[in-house]
């Protein structure tokens, strides 16, 4: 895995979460370095690049320049082969940061793009009862288990929306 450039975003994540900022900074330089891949002859979308430079600028402290690049990452398209679109990067920074107005806004315009998005669904459920909001956050939580309901009943957002609704 470490040699493969395809893993190198993971490498990060795992390297920041453990507090190693020395061996995050040394693959971040391969990750933003040009690459010998190509995309069968196309450019790929910039969104993950953009993404990936503001979710090291969250980790680092950096605020303003995390949100400026989460906001240009929405700016451009996925790809269509991914899995992940990353369309509420800029939600869960602003959720990250304690801005849960803000958090909120942003989800609900995840959410009218795809309104069967669980996770969104569970954190705009998390900022409400982070706001006090307690009927807002369990009507999420409820959509959050009903978009959800196949979802395996031990994922932690899954026992965290049953617990808050059991104990409302």
């Amino acid at each position: 895995m470490k040699e493969n450039e395809f893993h190198v975003w993971e490498l990060i994540v795992i390297a920041m979460e453990r507090g190693d900022r020395a061996t995050a900074e040394k693959l971040k330089e391969r990750l933003f370095s040009e690459s010998g891949f190509t995309n069968r002859g196309s450019r790929g979308t910039p969104r993950y690049r953009f993404y990936h430079r503001g979710y090291i600028n969250l980790k680092n402290g950096q605020t303003e320049e995390a949100l400026e690049n989460f906001h240009e990452a929405l700016r451009h398209s996925p790809a269509t082969y991914e899995l992940d679109p990353l369309e509420d990067c800029l939600a869960n920074a602003l959720f990250e940061l304690g801005r849960f107005d803000e958090a909120i806004a942003e989800t609900e315009r995840v959410l009218r793009l795809n309104p069967n998005y669980p996770l969104a669904r569970f954190h705009l459920a998390q900022a409400y009862e982070q706001k006090g909001q307690s009927t807002e956050a369990r009507a999420a939580y409820e959509q959050f288990l009903q978009t959800w309901k196949n979802a395996d009943a031990d994922i932690p957002e899954v026992v965290i929306a049953k617990k808050y609704i059991g104990n409302f």
